[in-house]
């Protein structure tokens, strides 16, 4: 199986809530297939807000990534490795101020 997008980007907080009332359950988890395709997704844009990121997992890997076959919970390791700055806020939210 693989990861599939179950929300667009999104501002709208009842669309999101009936996505999450859609959301299918059991079987296998191609968890770090989910993770390379949310974090490329955030990388992907330019919001005027910050990306708020939902993942919602049973956390088991136990799908390795499309076309491979190598070790899914390492894969899923890897998917968040160097991605810190998606979780990462901002350290400034306001231009600094400039002096006289």
């Amino acid at each position: 199986p693989r990861a599939s997008l179950l929300l667009p980007p999104t501002t709208d907080v009842s669309i999101a809530q009936r996505a999450l009332t859609q959301l299918p359950t059991g079987g296998r988890t191609p968890l770090a297939h989910g993770l390379t395709l949310a974090a490329d997704l955030a990388s992907s844009t330019t919001p005027r807000r910050p990306v708020l990121l939902v993942v919602v997992s049973d956390g088991k890997a136990n799908v390795p990534l499309p076309g491979t076959d190598g070790d899914p919970w390492t894969q899923s390791l890897s998917a968040c490795a160097g991605r810190e700055k998606l979780a990462a806020p901002s350290p400034r939210r306001h231009p600094p101020r400039s002096r006289p």
